[in-house]
């Protein structure tokens, strides 16, 4: 019996693709080779003076969509009949969102969380990497930007492949750059490996943060130096981002500092946080969780970083004609970021007010809740503002607890009556009246 067969089929791991060398760090960011330091790059740890920060700025191409509101109903559904994205925008946006309505059940929260935000992560880093190289006159031959290598854990065997922000073939600095003040998460057992790794024992690593390190880069960088030692450094380089918009799209409008009945398009990192800002607590925790999960490499800070209830205009400045007003608000930071809800109805308050305060001379700013005078609670125009409004309920509040405290059923009510002078042994109760009076506006800190 004769018995016929194919050949025996041998199977072939395809080849690794070969690493990156990267490029160098002048020529990769356009600066000349001969660009002289603003400041020395720091040895050990190192953070920047405060009177030191400044800005860098990049485009989101993403932002000039802000403004852009849910499809029709009819829109909505030729869209879903495509199995492709469209090519052209808004269609496009509207399309991507519709494939993830079941994570995004509201089009403002995928705007906000994920296209806009995810735009605008690969520029403002490649921004703030381009100031790093510029400001500490990291160029010439020795400095590679973008470089891949590759690390490998002992502990596991496994080897990773790592793209270094910035690195000295010469004195072996890597620089790992952040536009925020935490860690990619996706990188962190890649740079434990390096921590490990015998063959990068002479090398060390220096993370560089433009923002606040949050709780998850302070234990990351505890990490690595529980294993590496002072090879890992920290230099906290504090600059401020400013995102902006290409020409085009459907940008977000706003009723900040725009005289009663007008919208004009606002510009700055404030309007932004704001425009971000959900109505509730809850609403806000969804959406931070959303924006979260969207965006695994870290975030800047964002508006969940931002008390709004401690929301004040700071600055307000000349006049130009034909290119609005320039504005500042202040406000406290949150650590925990979990704050960052309410932003657009205190800043519209504010905006409110300020008008009011415009359009009205200061004898009409007063309220009056004396029972003796219930025809004379304030000023007839003043009432019909929300800065009235809050005013008479500031005041009302403002009884509620002095009167609070006197209750004699506390322990600081009881020793204001016993400190009372008395006649035939009760109390002679003073004749007192409480009123509230602004503090003066600042134009300037």
């Amino acid at each position: 019996m004769a018995l016929t067969g194919l050949p025996g089929i041998t199977l072939a791991t395809a080849a690794p693709k070969p690493l990156d060398p990267g490029k160098r760090c002048d020529e990769l960011y356009g600066l000349p080779s001969s660009t002289s330091p603003t400041v020395d790059l720091p040895e050990f740890d190192a953070s920047r003076a405060k009177s030191q920060w400044d800005e860098y700025e990049y485009v989101n191409p993403a932002k000039e969509w802000d403004g852009l509101g849910p499809p029709s109903a009819a829109k909505e559904a030729a869209l879903s009949q495509l199995t492709k994205a469209p090519a052209t925008q808004p269609d496009r946006v509207w399309w991507r969102w519709l494939q993830q309505k079941d994570k995004y059940p509201k089009f403002e929260d995928y705007r906000d969380a994920k296209f806009i935000t995810n735009s605008g992560n690969d520029p403002r880093g490649k921004a703030f990497e381009r100031k790093v190289i510029k400001d500490h006159g990291l160029v010439g031959p020795d400095w590679i930007c973008q470089k891949e290598v590759e690390f490998k854990d002992p502990d596991t065997d496994k080897t990773y492949r790592r793209k270094l922000d910035a690195f000295n073939t010469r004195t072996k600095q890597i620089l790992e750059i952040k536009s925020n003040g935490s860690p990619d998460r996706r990188e962190i057992p890649k740079d434990l490996a390096w921590a490990k790794d015998p063959n990068w024992k002479d090398s060390r690593a220096k993370f560089v943060f433009a923002e606040p390190q949050k709780a998850d880069a302070k234990k990351f960088l505890g990490d690595m130096r529980q294993i590496a030692g002072d090879r890992v450094t920290e230099y906290n380089y504090r600059s401020d981002r400013v995102e902006l918009a290409p020409k085009g799209g459907q940008r977000a409008t706003s009723g900040l500092l725009e005289p009663p009945g007008q919208s004009g398009t606002t510009r700055g990192g404030a309007t932004d946080l704001i425009r971000e800002s959900r109505p509730t607590p809850k609403d806000m925790a969804e959406y931070l969780n959303r924006r979260n999960v969207a965006n695994p490499g870290g975030l800047p800070r964002g508006p969940g970083g931002v008390d709004f209830s401690t929301l004040d205009l700071k600055y307000i400045g000349k006049p130009v004609k034909g290119k609005g007003v320039d504005f500042a608000f202040d406000a406290n930071e949150d650590p925990t970021e979990k704050s960052g809800w309410g932003g657009k109805a205190k800043a519209q308050l504010i905006s409110d007010a300020f008008f009011t305060w415009l359009a009205l001379s200061p004898d009409k700013f007063w309220v009056n809740l004396n029972p003796d005078e219930p025809d004379r609670i304030m000023d007839a125009k003043f009432g019909k503002t929300d800065a009235g409004r809050v005013l008479l309920e500031a005041d009302l509040q403002m009884k509620h607890d002095f009167y609070k405290a006197m209750d004699p059923d506390t322990d600081l009510g009881k020793r204001y009556w016993a400190a009372l002078p008395k006649q035939n042994g009760y109390p002679c109760m003073p004749g007192l009246r409480n009123w509230i009076e602004p503090k003066t506006a600042q134009v300037r800190e």
